[in-house]
């Protein structure tokens, strides 16, 4: 398959695969956007360093975008998407150990299940990009148009009328949901890229193209609505209990435009598609019950508090 090249110094390390690549870049991405998240969160209670606060976890998340987006030119998507239920955990301790917030059974066992749908699910999904694209327009096969015709629109008003709402906003699913839908546009259009550096359709090649030209756009355009989308959600609920919600959706997402849209398990073996299957179910499941803890205390007489009732049992 195929490995990631290094030269100099770096040349006699063993040759990594590229998948391996897009995993690890995956990883780094999501602690750099766990810990900024965290750090706007912490912000509503760090009065008097309110602004340096929220503005350093806003920056981390910024980076995260990019470098996310680098590990969608190495590996399919089936196999990076499903790393984001390893954000539950950190973001868990992160809670604990900054927010001073503590986290019930139900969380928890949430948190566990989606963790294990997403190793299970690396080890399942494919290695390596199919299809290879020699010009953009490729990508727009039948099947991508009628879900980009069928999902943008309904997207699009949906999010004028979160945005508008301060009760939609309040919802656990709702700002999750929105997320998950334009992280997966935004994955799709990225996957496009790495289709087309298979065939050496980069560099001078590429920028000449004005539909090249249009898929960086809708990525950087999609980064932009992710960056809001975040800062609108943290200052909402609380990232141990958003991201795990958004996770479990965009699991859900993957598995739609993996299977039906780019065709990414055309090449490997029925068990290993069955066991990818499960392990979206399994982050689905788990961020049902991360949402739901959230729900029990939100009724919870002894615990009213708008923005920090969630997923908590009290606050230290």
């Amino acid at each position: 398959g195929s490995s990631c090249q290094l030269s100099g110094f770096m040349a006699s390390v063993p040759v990594v695969p590229l998948w391996v690549c897009g995993v690890a870049t995956q990883l780094l991405s999501l602690s750099l956007a766990s810990f900024g998240q965290t750090m706007q969160r912490y912000s509503h209670r760090a009065k008097s360093s309110q602004a340096l606060f929220k503005g350093g976890g806003i920056s981390l998340f910024i980076v995260s975008g990019p470098i996310s987006m680098t590990s969608y030119l190495w590996a399919p998507i089936s196999s990076i998407t499903v790393l984001g239920a390893l954000r539950s955990p950190l973001l868990a301790i992160l809670a604990l150990w900054f927010l001073g917030e503590r986290i019930d059974g139900k969380c928890w066992h949430g948190i566990c299940l989606s963790v294990a749908g997403s190793w299970f699910g690396v080890l399942s999904a494919p290695k390596e990009k199919l299809h290879p694209l020699s010009n953009p327009m490729e990508f727009y096969t039948p099947a991508v148009v009628a879900y980009l015709t069928a999902v943008v629109p309904l997207y699009l008003v949906m999010l004028v009328i979160v945005m508008r709402s301060m009760k939609f906003k309040q919802m656990i699913w709702t700002i999750p949901f929105l997320s998950a839908v334009s992280f997966n546009v935004q994955v799709l259009y990225s996957d496009v890229v790495g289709r087309l550096s298979l065939t050496g359709f980069e560099g001078p090649r590429f920028w000449s193209q004005p539909s090249a030209v249009f898929v960086v756009f809708v990525i950087m355009a999609t980064a932009l609505l992710q960056l809001q989308l975040s800062v609108v959600g943290v200052d909402h609920h609380p990232p141990h209990r958003l991201i795990p919600v958004a996770n479990g959706l965009s699991a859900a997402i993957t598995f739609v435009q993996s299977v039906f849209v780019v065709h990414e398990f055309e090449n490997i073996s029925n068990w290993r598609a069955v066991g990818w299957a499960l392990s979206a179910l399994l982050g689905i499941w788990g961020s049902a019950l991360v949402a739901r803890s959230g729900e029990d205390e939100d009724t919870s007489p002894s615990n009213k508090a708008p923005l920090l009732g969630t997923c908590e049992v009290d606050v230290l």
